[in-house]
């Protein structure tokens, strides 16, 4: 019988409390939320770097021996990470990293490195990532954006995993982060700067995305990070507001009864 994410994490919860007075549970567990459980990797969240570190200082075995119990010892579990706040005087890369290399110690399998406490949302989601300003201008999205032309380097985070590989992680590295071309991915793969990528507004777009990939039908993907499909997080349903002149109006008109220019 395959289980499911609120199963496992029920029962991981249920060994967890067990082992801990209920105030500390209540406080350090409770919070927790499963995100995803795809084949062998289950994925959770924390609320903040506080907490990630609190629990990263008193209950990370428990919490590792617990999931490994529960999804098997042969099981992949990887960790999304803040390594670095945006804020210069921050976390620093350097911390990040020995928190990356305490997890790899306790025997985690992969790590995907990010941004850790940002000022704004589009510090870790960046529009028009691996786009031009041409494409950026030919899309029109500018005009629901403040009429700014902009674009940001594909795989941004990138420079996140060279520091991982550079400082002596050796486990493997998932680079997310704007990632648009197969030619970068193989590029990054063939220079062993990662091992894996991780892609989200993509697939909103085209939820068939890795068949194409596939059948190499696509190079670069269809989605041009205009972040559009955030706007609406709350009041409609998760689809790309740009596959027709319809649904762009339908988005216009929403932005400008909610004044949406974030």
């Amino acid at each position: 019988m395959t289980k499911t994410l609120d199963k496992v994490w029920t029962n991981c919860l249920t060994v967890v409390k067990d082992n801990l007075p209920i105030q500390a549970y209540k406080t350090w567990f409770e919070p927790i939320k499963p995100v995803k459980l795809k084949g062998n990797v289950l994925t959770i969240q924390v609320p903040s770097q506080f907490f990630y570190e609190w629990l990263e200082e008193h209950y990370i075995k428990l919490l590792k021996k617990t999931i490994r119990k529960e999804i098997g010892p042969n099981k992949f579990i990887s960790a999304r990470v803040g390594i670095q706040d945006v804020q210069p005087n921050g976390l620093s890369k350097n911390e990040g990293v020995e928190r990356v290399k305490i997890l790899q110690n306790l025997g985690i399998n992969a790590v995907e490195p990010t941004f850790n406490l940002m000022n704004t949302y589009r510090d870790n989601i960046k529009p028009f990532a691996g786009n031009s300003r041409l494409k950026s201008f030919l899309s029109g999205t500018f005009i629901f954006d403040k009429l700014k032309i902009q674009n940001h380097q594909e795989g941004y985070y990138l420079t996140l995993c060279d520091e991982l590989r550079l400082k002596g992680v050796t486990i493997p590295k998932i680079l997310v982060g704007g990632v648009r071309t197969l030619t970068f991915m193989e590029q990054v793969l063939l220079e062993k700067r990662a091992d894996f990528f991780a892609l989200s507004r993509p697939f909103i777009r085209e939820p068939n995305l890795v068949e194409k990939i596939k059948l190499q039908k696509t190079n670069q993907v269809a989605c041009v990070s205009c972040n559009m499909c955030f706007k609406h997080e709350g009041y409609h349903q998760t689809q790309c507001w740009r596959t027709n002149i319809s649904s762009i109006i339908r988005h216009l008109l929403f932005s400008f009864r909610h004044s949406l220019n974030n």
